[in-house]
């Protein structure tokens, strides 16, 4: 009789607490539930963000992208294009394209590496941008000398680029090229300090000389001076512009030029004034005296010189612009180019120089065919920056 009544009592008392596990199982499973929707929700939410954000970060690398095709565009147009403010060229190229805008700068010197920077932003207001830098390499390279004969160096040279020479180079002094390199078709000889960015190449076969239509540039001169007219002042043969130890002034105004007609030269024995930009041609031997100069240190003339004989210089000749000889150019003055030397004549124009000299890489004037030089060279990417997100 009494074990009956505890087995009943026993299960009168568990049958609730089996209950109470139930409902804990359903708030349990409530609460997950609550919290999966919750997450879904959140994540759904972030995803959509993120694909918006992805979305104007594209817009925006195609906007700096076609800004970077833009200007590489330009280049092969004008291989002498940058934004440098410079001969009616932009600091900046800008434009746009499916609502966000590029701003371009494309800088480096004449015929040498340029460094394209591009950023594409949106014009919705959001501040999103991104940055594309690439490099382009000319397709040809322009020595800054190039010699039909030899390059013989005696003083303390320092050089912006390539130096080439058709016949032999000899170095005794001190030679500093940390851009460029040596290259001759017969020998290179280095008895001196020579500091180059790349082995100096003896053998060299891709030397070749620029084709000068000197005779056209003659028939547009803008003033013509007979270095042996009857009544000039000066010694001997070379008579006009020998004005012993006094100024000369030479005005080429915008794009000028100066002949001095006759085979005997012309001699500058005072300090020669150029003014304006052009160029200055000599049928016969160009001679620079001992204290007499074309520009200087603190004054660069802008002016090409070019003449069918020799180019001595005893006393200091500093242009901005480029030097051209069918004969020789021999120096034991002060020389400070900021241009090209040529010497036209194969296996005869020599480069002989003693004391100081430097010759900085730039462009010749637009009557040198190198003043255009074929085309780039591939455009490398170099690096992507951003995305920047300023919502």
């Amino acid at each position: 009789m009494f074990r009956h009544q505890d087995r009943r009592k026993r299960h009168y008392h568990t049958s609730p607490r089996r209950g109470t596990i139930i409902a804990y199982f359903l708030v349990l499973i409530s609460v997950l539930t609550t919290g999966l929707i919750t997450t879904i929700a959140l994540t759904s939410g972030t995803e959509a963000q993120m694909a918006g954000m992805t979305l104007k970060r594209d817009r925006a690398f195609y906007a700096a992208e076609a800004g970077l095709q833009h200007a590489y565009w330009k280049m092969l147009q004008d291989n002498n294009w940058r934004t440098d403010g410079q001969n009616g060229h932009p600091t900046v190229l800008t434009g746009s394209i499916n609502g966000a805008n590029y701003s371009v700068t494309a800088t480096g010197p004449w015929n040498a590496d340029v460094l394209i920077i591009s950023t594409g932003t949106l014009n919705d207001g959001s501040s999103t941008s991104m940055k594309i830098t690439a490099a382009c390499t000319p397709a040809t390279t322009v020595s800054t000398i190039t010699m039909g004969g030899d390059f013989t160096n005696n003083g303390n040279v320092t050089i912006d680029g390539n130096a080439v020479a058709l016949g032999n180079i000899v170095t005794s002094g001190r030679l500093d090229d940390g851009t460029g390199t040596l290259m001759a078709a017969g020998t290179v000889t280095s008895n001196g300090n020579v500091n180059v960015a790349s082995p100096p190449v003896a053998g060299y076969t891709g030397g070749s000389l620029p084709s000068i239509d000197v005779n056209a540039l003659i028939a547009s001169a803008t003033t013509t001076i007979n270095t042996t007219s009857a009544g000039s002042t000066g010694h001997g043969s070379n008579a006009t512009l020998n004005q012993l130890d006094q100024t000369v002034n030479i005005n080429l105004g915008q794009g000028g030029i100066v002949y001095f007609s006759g085979a005997n030269g012309v001699d500058f024995k005072g300090n020669v004034s150029v003014t304006g930009y052009g160029t200055i041609i000599a049928d016969g031997p160009i001679t620079i005296h001992n204290g007499g100069s074309l520009g200087s240190a603190n004054s660069l003339a802008q002016v090409n010189i070019v003449t069918k004989g020799d180019l001595n210089i005893h006393g200091y000749l500093g242009v901005v612009g480029s030097l051209y000889s069918y004969g020789s150019i021999s120096k034991d003055g002060g020389l400070n180019v900021q241009g090209l030397i040529t010497g036209l004549t194969t296996g005869t124009s020599n480069l002989d120089t003693n004391g100081n000299f430097t010759v900085t890489r730039g462009p010749p004037p637009a009557w040198d065919p190198r003043f255009d030089p074929s085309g780039l060279g591939t455009m490398h990417l170099k690096q992507v920056t951003g995305p920047i997100f300023q919502d």
